[in-house]
């Protein structure tokens, strides 16, 4: 096949240069580590592209074939002791290992500040004790994407989208469940509807107002910025929250609130409660992720849950075909919530 000379400075991958080959990723892995198991033929081909192109293998890249250390670095911004206090963190992690497990690959566990972690990943796949990189909780612009992909390191995303193509991940529909939870709230004749939202960093956060937005622009409802908010997933923000609204003029309270996680909306039922007020007959509150302890909330909360086991199998998948050297087809994936209405909401 005809060669096109990498004109533009393209910082071309593995993956570039086998597809100018018309071979696999790992053929040319085989190549840069003057590995056996490629014909004479074959071997002085990709290597005339790559001397074309100018090609330069990155160390991950030369040494992956050579000691693969069958483990996968999962990466999370956070200390150990923190690590399972969150809603989402447990369900997700035990499907990652479960769906690691099954393919003959181990869970390494990279925690610590955001700088900790961006330091530890980088130098446990430099050193090739990780084979590949999961990502489940960045936040926008952060680097550690581009640093992986600079070093031609195997990674998926989780819960966060990317509109570069040659960036793998997988998330579900933050914006189409808050849609219909908003829509839920207006067909049962609320008007002044708040949205007590998580961190705008995350980038499910900003979907979330997005499907908020959308759904009172479809109803014919005005976006208030003042019923608007953004805070930790934390219960003494929706609190806090919550008291700030209830404190506004009779005709400027909202009717019905959307919080940004159960945990938010925890604190937002206890601030109803204290104020002597009744949810939802006085205020309806939904959350967002259907933690165990919405159940268990008076009332019981309606919420979303994220298809947080099947995300972390796809993610493994997408990972281990990356690895392998496999085109990846596509390259994102967004999978869809369930809504679960419970008394929290009304009737």
């Amino acid at each position: 096949m005809p060669v096109v000379s990498n004109h533009h400075n393209k910082k071309l991958t593995i993956h570039d240069i086998a597809e100018l080959a018309g071979v696999s990723a790992g053929t040319v892995s085989r190549v840069l580590n003057n590995q056996p198991g490629v014909s004479v033929k074959t071997r002085e081909h990709i290597q005339a592209i790559i001397q074309q192109q100018g090609y330069r293998a990155s160390f991950f890249a030369r040494s992956l074939l050579a000691r693969q250390s069958f483990a996968i670095g999962l990466a999370l911004s956070s200390t150990a002791s923190e690590l399972f206090a969150g809603p989402i963190v447990p369900e997700l992690v035990g499907s990652i290992g479960d769906a690691l497990a099954s393919e003959g690959y181990t869970l390494t566990l990279i925690t610590g500040s955001h700088e900790q972690r961006n330091q530890r990943l980088l130098r446990e796949a430099a050193e090739g004790k990780i084979d590949g990189v999961l990502l489940p909780d960045i936040r926008i612009g952060d680097d550690i994407i581009d640093k992986l992909l600079e070093q031609e390191i195997p990674t998926v995303i989780i819960g966060h989208r990317d509109e570069r193509k040659e960036v793998a991940w997988v998330d579900c529909e933050h914006d189409c469940s808050a849609a219909y939870l908003t829509r839920m709230l207006i067909k049962q004749g609320h008007r002044r509807i708040a949205l007590v939202n998580g961190p705008e960093e995350f980038y499910a956060c900003h979907l979330r107002l997005e499907g908020y937005r959308s759904a009172l622009q479809e109803e014919g409802l005005d976006y208030n910025m003042d019923l608007v908010s953004v805070g930790p997933f934390k219960a003494d923000y929706g609190y806090q929250t919550t008291q700030k609204l209830l404190a506004l003029p009779r005709v400027e309270q909202p009717t019905a609130i959307v919080a940004g996680s159960d945990i938010i909306a925890a604190g937002c039922l206890g601030a109803v409660k204290a104020a002597n007020m009744q949810v939802p007959a006085d205020l309806a509150i939904t959350g967002f992720d259907d933690n165990i302890l919405s159940t268990f909330t008076h009332p019981p909360l309606t919420t979303v849950k994220m298809p947080l086991e099947q995300m972390g199998k796809v993610a493994v998948n997408m990972l281990i075909s990356l690895i392998k050297g496999e085109k990846l087809e596509p390259t994102s994936l967004i999978l869809p919530c369930s809504i679960i209405v419970r008394t929290s909401s009304g009737s």
